[in-house]
């Protein structure tokens, strides 16, 4: 593959190195960001026709936030994509699945909303908190049907925006939102992650998700060329170090490759040479 620029910084989420983070807060949570080993790409990217202030502006880290914010025109309208199949759909699928009460989702949506009264999105694409009330915990047609509403809401609204400080077209614009209808896409994101993600049981899973991959990590990197097959080793850059190379093989597996692999290596008699991985 010979990506072009313009790809490459369409997939650049986070254009911010790792080295850009505190040591103390990257042994806490990962920042977003890219690893110094995909520098050379990086700075290959923001070459021509980028000026060097441009990119020292759109590639800095801003302090006052936790993960780099600006993205350029094609990762901005993929990023907003990945926002409304968050808000919207994955509400929808806790709904349908009884996972989370009327009144809280309610609740969380009525800041944004003020009173009952008010409507989010221009005319007939406007939508309201009764209809959440209403049609959101109706039967299955109707909740698809006002799914619907919403998404058309935000595919239809978002637009251009622009950030003066810098004059390439690819940094300059991106997509987003007029404030109300972006905030109440942040409110339906933050709901799913309150009521759902954020509770205990799904914690649990997650933080024994954790506990697979950094006891994987621990083990495979003690001994990579005789614990990771031959046909994945040959498969990783062997420019990278090893540490690298192990994250990419543990980041290929699937969430059943990964519990097998576990229970092979630490649950007594679980597994055998036999065994097709």
């Amino acid at each position: 593959m010979n990506p072009t620029r313009r790809l490459v910084l369409a997939l650049l989420k986070y254009p911010v190195p790792y080295s850009a983070f505190d040591g103390e807060q990257v042994r806490v949570k990962p920042p977003k960001c890219y690893f110094d080993t995909e520098k050379k790409i990086v700075n290959w990217a923001f070459g021509r026709p980028f000026t060097r202030g441009e990119v020292a502006h759109f590639t800095s880290r801003d302090v006052d936030d936790e993960k780099p914010s600006r993205r350029t025109l094609d990762s901005s309208l993929m990023e907003i994509a990945d926002d409304i199949a968050y808000g919207v759909h994955d509400l929808e699928d806790i709904v349908a699945r009884d996972m989370v009460d009327k009144g809280d989702v309610l609740d969380g949506l009525r800041p944004v909303f003020r009173d009952c009264s008010t409507t989010i999105g221009p005319g007939d694409k406007a939508v309201s908190l009764r209809e959440f009330d209403k049609c959101l915990f109706a039967d299955s047609f109707e909740r698809k049907q006002f799914i619907g509403k919403l998404v058309n809401l935000f595919v239809t609204t978002s637009e251009i925006k622009e950030r003066c400080v810098v004059s390439h077209p690819l940094l300059k614009y991106y997509i987003g939102f007029e404030p109300l209808v972006g905030a109440l896409l942040k409110a339906l994101k933050d709901l799913t992650y309150r009521l759902v993600i954020d509770r205990a049981e799904v914690q649990q899973l997650e933080r024994r998700g954790q506990h697979v991959v950094n006891k994987l990590f621990e083990e495979l990197v003690a001994a990579p060329d005789r614990l990771i097959p031959r046909n994945a080793r040959e498969a990783l850059d062997e420019d990278d170090p090893v540490e690298r190379r192990v994250c990419d093989y543990i980041a290929g597996m699937t969430d059943r490759y990964a519990e097998k692999i576990y229970k092979r290596l630490f649950i007594p008699g679980e597994g055998s040479s036999h065994d097709e991985l």
